[in-house]
């Protein structure tokens, strides 16, 4: 069993840092992901996500958003049925 540690690895949530976590909003963050698996899709779109906070120079992604809709997309060997994913949140700095 672990435990979180700010500067550790980055935070995202669905809600708030929590009780009495302190932070600076740095922007909103988007990111666009798609694979013929939904799981990875989804921890694509997370990992860019991540990526783009920790250009901002972000501790964290609160308030994220995740929306998913089939597609399709077109390759060497024809279409293929994907799983597209949106997602985006809020890239904030922890106040320490």
């Amino acid at each position: 069993m672990g435990y979180y540690q700010w500067g550790c690895f980055m935070y995202i949530s669905s809600g708030d840092a929590g009780s009495g976590v302190q932070y600076t909003v740095l922007g909103m963050i988007f990111a666009v992901a798609s694979d013929p698996s939904p799981p990875k899709a989804m921890l694509l779109a997370a990992n860019q996500l991540k990526t783009a906070a920790t250009s901002d120079g972000a501790d964290a992604v609160l308030f994220t958003s995740f929306s998913s809709r089939p597609a399709v997309s077109k390759g060497c060997w024809g279409d293929q049925q994907v799983f597209e994913v949106l997602s985006w949140g809020t890239s904030v700095k922890i106040v320490r």
